[in-house]
């Protein structure tokens, strides 16, 4: 068992090394122009700006670094990510709810964006945001959840307990996304910090996610996703909005943080696992 020093040095070197290479890239994408380059992957092939696969590989430094510290710590690393990244344990309605639930928080900012108009709904193809989900899926989200979930949430588990370490992550999680909201998306601090307290209450839910289906990453993988999808959706539909409307989403998450929260412990009442900090499965 890897002792509590050991394991405050991995996690303390892991946010550094994040940090470090994910702030590089994305700074030095902030400095670049339009300039395009090809991509191609399987089937796929696209033109991406340089300043975008920076911010992309910036994305997934994570799920990178992750990868190769437990290829220096583990015996069998790529074994142990490749099952996590499988749910076996999860009930059925977890599923859904991963996909449904970020998607219904979104809609939710965008209908109030349009005043509660429903009719304004017909502005947005269910298509676009299957087209979405599945180009994401393989990009931040994967390689994002690898990291904070599958690498730094245990880490921090065993020392703190599962809610402790969910807002750890949460507070590491929202100030990594600093440099990519200031220099590259160039928001103001004011939406970055709203952007954080979203991010801070999401990692909440992840970390709910990532215990309740016995410490599968599928679960999270399928949440980011179907956020980073549903968000890229409605503002496409409606590139500008106002404060009010993004405080609903903001509180939104917040209230689906609680219950989440609220609705694991009521469904798993017993201590922490001293292994692994998360709760044995019934």
């Amino acid at each position: 068992m890897e002792s509590s020093g050991a394991g405050k040095r991995s996690a303390i070197i892991y946010c550094g090394l994040v940090f470090m290479v994910s702030w590089s890239l994305w700074i030095a994408a902030s400095n670049l122009g339009d300039a395009t380059t090809e991509v191609s992957f399987l089937f796929f092939h696209l033109d991406l700006s340089q300043k975008s696969v920076l911010v992309m590989f910036g994305n997934v430094v994570p799920g990178i670094v992750a990868v190769i510290m437990k290829l220096l710590d583990d015996e069998r690393p790529l074994r142990s990510f490749l099952v996590r990244l499988w749910s076996p344990k999860s009930p059925k309605f977890l599923y859904a709810f991963a996909v449904v639930a970020p998607l219904a928080v979104n809609l939710t900012m965008f209908l109030a964006q349009e005043n509660l108009k429903l009719s304004a709904l017909s502005s947005l193809g269910v298509g676009d945001f299957v087209r979405l989900f599945f180009v994401n899926i393989l990009l931040a989200p994967l390689w994002e959840e690898i990291g904070w979930r599958g690498y730094l949430l245990p880490a921090l588990s065993k020392q703190a307990g599962l809610g402790r370490a969910a807002l750890g992550v949460g507070l590491i999680w929202g100030s990594w996304h600093f440099v990519l909201y200031h220099s590259v998306l160039r928001v103001s601090m004011y939406s970055y910090l709203i952007s954080f307290g979203v991010i801070v209450a999401m990692a909440v839910v992840l970390a709910v996610l990532y215990s309740a289906s016995g410490n599968g990453l599928l679960l999270p993988i399928l949440f980011h996703t179907s956020w980073n999808a549903a968000t890229n959706w409605v503002i496409g539909a409606e590139p500008r909005y106002n404060l009010g409307p993004i405080m609903v989403q903001a509180i939104a998450m917040w209230v689906l943080a609680g219950l989440a929260w609220f609705c694991y412990r009521r469904l798993r009442d017993e201590p922490l696992s001293p292994l692994d900090g998360s709760y044995p499965s019934r």
